[in-house]
C-alpha cells in the first residue's frame, strides 16, 4: 500500500470529518403503521360513506347515512376496530364537534344510540369485529346539526382499523366528506359533500351492540375509558386510543398534503 493511501493528512482529516455512509442517520425507524412504512402498501378494507348531503341547515332535524367497510380481500381480517365521528373541518382542531351541538348517532338492534367519547364528542368507537374475505359490514347512522352548532365548514369520517400480522403494522381505510353547516332556511337540496379533511378521531371503546350482530373481543365490560389492544408491532402491544389514532390520521394527512 502507497504512504499516500495510509498516511495522507488531507485524507484522515477527510475521513474523520466526513460521517461515513453507515452512521449517516438516512433511514427513520418504522412509525408501525402499514402506509406510512410501504409507500405501496394496499390496504384491505375499503370504506365508504353514503347518503350524506352536501349542506345541512342547523335545526333541521337528523340525516341518515351509512357507512360501510368491505373487505375485497380473499382472506379474513382479524378484529377490525370501526369508527365514526363528526367535527370541525380544521386539522388543528383539538376535538370532534360536541354532542350538544352535532350529535351523531349509530343504530344498534333496532335502538338509534348516540356515538361519542368520554368526554362529550361526537366521535366513537363503533364495534371490534373481524371481516371474512369478500364481505361487506354496514353501519347505519345519523346526524343532528342543532340550532346552536357553528356554521361552516364540517368533516364526517368513518372507517376502520385493524392489525396486520404479515407486515406487522397497523393498516386502516377511511372514508371522510366535507359537509357544510349553514343558516337555518338555507336551501341544501341537491348538494353532494365533498371528499377530503381530518377528523380527529375516537377515545372510547368499541360497543358491541351493533348493526352486523358481531361477537368480537370486546363484550361489556362498563367503564367507557376501556380501549382495546388489537395486535403487536414490533413486538409492542399496540392499545388503540385517541393517541394512536390521532398520530395515525395526522401522518396520514401530512403525507397527503
Amino acid at each position: 500500500m502507497s504512504p499516500s493511501d495510509s498516511t495522507s493528512p488531507s485524507d484522515s482529516a477527510s475521513a474523520s470529518t466526513t460521517p461515513s455512509d453507515s452512521a449517516s442517520p438516512t433511514d427513520e425507524p418504522p412509525t408501525g403503521v402499514c402506509e406510512e412504512d410501504d409507500a405501496d402498501y394496499k390496504s384491505k378494507l375499503d370504506a365508504q360513506l353514503n347518503g350524506l348531503p352536501g349542506k345541512i341547515a342547523v335545526g333541521s332535524g337528523w340525516h341518515p347515512f351509512t357507512l360501510t367497510v368491505k373487505n375485497p380481500t380473499q382472506t379474513d381480517v382479524k378484529d377490525v376496530v370501526f369508527y365514526a365521528g363528526v367535527g370541525p373541518n380544521d386539522p388543528d382542531a383539538p376535538n370532534a364537534f360536541s354532542t350538544s351541538q352535532v350529535q351523531l348517532q349509530v343504530k344498534y338492534d333496532g335502538v338509534w344510540v348516540d356515538v361519542t367519547d368520554e368526554e362529550g364528542h361526537s366521535v366513537g368507537y363503533l364495534d371490534l369485529s373481524d371481516i371474512a374475505g369478500g364481505k361487506t359490514v354496514t353501519y347505519q347512522l345519523r346526524v343532528n346539526v342543532k340550532a346552536n352548532a357553528p356554521i361552516g365548514e364540517g368533516l364526517t369520517i368513518g372507517g376502520g382499523l385493524y392489525f396486520d400480522e404479515e407486515e406487522n403494522c397497523l393498516g386502516s381505510d377511511e372514508a371522510h366528506y366535507i359537509i357544510q353547516i349553514v343558516k337555518a332556511g338555507t336551501d341544501t337540496g341537491g348538494t353532494e359533500p365533498q371528499e377530503g379533511g381530518k377528523v380527529p378521531v375516537p377515545s372510547e371503546k368499541p360497543n358491541q351492540k351493533n348493526t352486523q350482530h358481531a361477537t368480537g373481543s370486546l363484550a361489556e365490560t362498563g367503564s367507557s375509558s376501556m380501549v382495546p389492544t388489537i395486535g403487536l408491532v414490533g413486538g409492542v402491544a399496540v392499545v388503540v386510543g385517541a393517541g394512536a389514532l390521532v398520530a395515525v390520521r395526522r401522518r396520514k394527512g401530512a403525507s397527503n398534503a
